[in-house]
Protein backbone atom coordinates (compact mmCIF):
# COMPACT_ATOMS: atom_id res chain seq x y z
CA UNK A 1 0.00 0.00 0.00
CA UNK A 2 2.82 2.40 0.91
CA UNK A 3 4.57 1.61 -2.38
CA UNK A 4 1.43 2.55 -4.29
CA UNK A 5 1.18 5.84 -2.42
CA UNK A 6 4.86 6.63 -2.98
CA UNK A 7 4.61 5.70 -6.68
CA UNK A 8 1.48 7.81 -7.06
CA UNK A 9 3.21 10.77 -5.38
CA UNK A 10 6.23 10.39 -7.65
CA UNK A 11 4.04 10.25 -10.78
CA UNK A 12 1.99 13.25 -9.65
CA UNK A 13 5.18 15.20 -8.96
CA UNK A 14 6.56 14.44 -12.43
CA UNK A 15 3.27 15.33 -14.12
CA UNK A 16 2.92 18.54 -12.09
CA UNK A 17 6.45 19.58 -12.98
CA UNK A 18 5.82 18.76 -16.63
CA UNK A 19 2.68 20.90 -16.60
CA UNK A 20 4.38 23.81 -14.86
CA UNK A 21 7.29 23.68 -17.27
CA UNK A 22 5.10 23.54 -20.35
CA UNK A 23 2.94 26.43 -19.15
CA UNK A 24 5.73 28.71 -17.98
CA UNK A 25 6.70 31.75 -19.98
CA UNK A 26 10.13 33.24 -20.38
CA UNK A 27 10.66 36.23 -18.09
CA UNK A 28 11.01 39.69 -19.54
CA UNK A 29 14.57 40.92 -19.75
CA UNK A 30 15.46 43.93 -17.65
CA UNK A 31 18.57 46.09 -17.70
CA UNK A 32 21.43 44.89 -15.55
CA UNK A 33 23.72 47.27 -13.65
CA UNK A 34 27.29 46.77 -14.78
CA UNK A 35 30.42 47.30 -12.70
CA UNK A 36 30.98 50.66 -14.45
CA UNK A 37 27.61 52.03 -13.23
CA UNK A 38 26.09 51.89 -16.68
CA UNK A 39 23.03 49.96 -17.70
CA UNK A 40 23.33 47.13 -20.16
CA UNK A 41 20.48 45.06 -21.45
CA UNK A 42 20.61 41.49 -20.25
CA UNK A 43 20.98 38.94 -22.97
CA UNK A 44 17.85 36.84 -23.25
CA UNK A 45 18.22 33.35 -21.91
CA UNK A 46 17.74 30.67 -24.51
CA UNK A 47 14.35 29.04 -24.32
CA UNK A 48 14.57 25.33 -23.69
CA UNK A 49 12.64 22.90 -25.82
CA UNK A 50 9.63 21.62 -23.81
CA UNK A 51 11.08 18.09 -23.63
CA UNK A 52 14.45 19.41 -22.43
CA UNK A 53 12.73 21.65 -19.89
CA UNK A 54 10.64 18.71 -18.65
CA UNK A 55 13.74 16.54 -18.29
CA UNK A 56 15.53 19.28 -16.38
CA UNK A 57 12.56 19.75 -14.05
CA UNK A 58 12.22 15.98 -13.58
CA UNK A 59 15.89 15.73 -12.67
CA UNK A 60 15.61 18.63 -10.20
CA UNK A 61 12.57 17.04 -8.55
CA UNK A 62 14.31 13.68 -8.47
CA UNK A 63 17.37 15.21 -6.81
CA UNK A 64 15.20 16.79 -4.11
CA UNK A 65 13.37 13.50 -3.53
CA UNK A 66 16.66 11.59 -3.36
CA UNK A 67 18.05 14.09 -0.86
CA UNK A 68 14.94 13.71 1.34
CA UNK A 69 14.96 9.93 1.10
CA UNK A 70 18.68 9.78 1.85
CA UNK A 71 18.05 11.82 4.98
CA UNK A 72 15.23 9.46 6.01
CA UNK A 73 17.38 6.41 5.26
CA UNK A 74 20.06 7.71 7.62
CA UNK A 75 17.71 8.97 10.37
CA UNK A 76 17.42 6.36 13.13
CA UNK A 77 14.60 8.25 14.84
CA UNK A 78 12.23 8.18 11.87
CA UNK A 79 11.86 4.39 11.72
CA UNK A 80 11.57 4.66 7.93
CA UNK A 81 15.09 3.62 6.98
CA UNK A 82 14.19 0.40 5.16
CA UNK A 83 11.26 1.99 3.31
CA UNK A 84 13.37 4.96 2.26
CA UNK A 85 16.18 2.67 1.08
CA UNK A 86 13.72 0.53 -0.90
CA UNK A 87 12.24 3.60 -2.57
CA UNK A 88 15.74 4.92 -3.35
CA UNK A 89 16.57 1.64 -5.09
CA UNK A 90 13.30 1.79 -7.00
CA UNK A 91 14.01 5.37 -8.11
CA UNK A 92 17.50 4.37 -9.19
CA UNK A 93 16.13 1.51 -11.28
CA UNK A 94 13.53 3.78 -12.92
CA UNK A 95 16.13 6.46 -13.59
CA UNK A 96 18.54 3.98 -15.20
CA UNK A 97 15.85 2.56 -17.48
CA UNK A 98 14.65 6.01 -18.55
CA UNK A 99 18.20 7.17 -19.22
CA UNK A 100 18.98 4.05 -21.25
CA UNK A 101 15.91 4.51 -23.48
CA UNK A 102 16.61 8.24 -23.86
CA UNK A 103 20.24 7.50 -24.82
CA UNK A 104 19.08 4.94 -27.37
CA UNK A 105 16.71 7.50 -28.93
CA UNK A 106 19.46 10.11 -29.05
CA UNK A 107 21.79 7.62 -30.75
CA UNK A 108 19.06 6.94 -33.34
CA UNK A 109 18.91 10.67 -34.15
CA UNK A 110 15.92 11.68 -32.01
CA UNK A 111 17.76 14.18 -29.82
CA UNK A 112 14.62 15.73 -28.37
CA UNK A 113 13.16 12.91 -26.30
CA UNK A 114 11.91 12.01 -22.85
CA UNK A 115 10.82 8.76 -21.24
CA UNK A 116 8.58 8.31 -18.25
CA UNK A 117 8.65 4.84 -16.73
CA UNK A 118 5.64 4.03 -14.60
CA UNK A 119 4.58 0.86 -12.87
CA UNK A 120 2.02 0.09 -15.58
CA UNK A 121 3.81 1.35 -18.67
CA UNK A 122 6.45 3.42 -20.41
CA UNK A 123 5.74 6.68 -22.20
CA UNK A 124 8.23 7.77 -24.84
CA UNK A 125 8.07 11.31 -26.21
CA UNK A 126 10.12 12.27 -29.27
CA UNK A 127 10.50 15.12 -31.66
CA UNK A 128 10.66 15.03 -34.64
CA UNK A 129 8.16 12.38 -35.68
CA UNK A 130 9.58 8.86 -35.57
CA UNK A 131 10.14 7.26 -38.96
CA UNK A 132 7.93 4.24 -39.66
CA UNK A 133 10.91 1.91 -39.93
CA UNK A 134 12.14 3.02 -36.47
CA UNK A 135 8.88 2.46 -34.56
CA UNK A 136 9.21 -1.27 -33.87
CA UNK A 137 12.96 -1.20 -33.09
CA UNK A 138 12.35 1.62 -30.60
CA UNK A 139 9.44 -0.14 -28.93
CA UNK A 140 11.26 -3.49 -28.86
CA UNK A 141 14.42 -1.94 -27.39
CA UNK A 142 12.39 -0.03 -24.82
CA UNK A 143 10.63 -3.27 -23.86
CA UNK A 144 13.96 -5.03 -23.47
CA UNK A 145 15.37 -2.22 -21.34
CA UNK A 146 12.32 -1.71 -19.13
CA UNK A 147 11.23 -5.34 -18.86
CA UNK A 148 7.70 -4.36 -19.85
CA UNK A 149 5.63 -6.11 -22.53
CA UNK A 150 5.30 -4.34 -25.89
CA UNK A 151 1.66 -3.43 -25.30
CA UNK A 152 2.64 -1.39 -22.21
CA UNK A 153 4.88 0.98 -24.20
CA UNK A 154 3.48 4.11 -25.80
CA UNK A 155 5.38 6.15 -28.35
CA UNK A 156 4.20 9.77 -28.49
CA UNK A 157 5.33 11.91 -31.41
CA UNK A 158 4.02 15.19 -32.85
Amino acid sequence: MKEKVLNALMILTVLLCLGITLNSRTPETKPVLSTKNTFLSASPSPTLHPLDASKKERNNQRKQTIDSLTFLAQDDASGLQSQAQAFLLSMQSVSHAETAVESMLTAMGYEKNMCILQKDGLLIFTEPRVKKEDVMPIIQSAADISGLPLEKIRLMTP
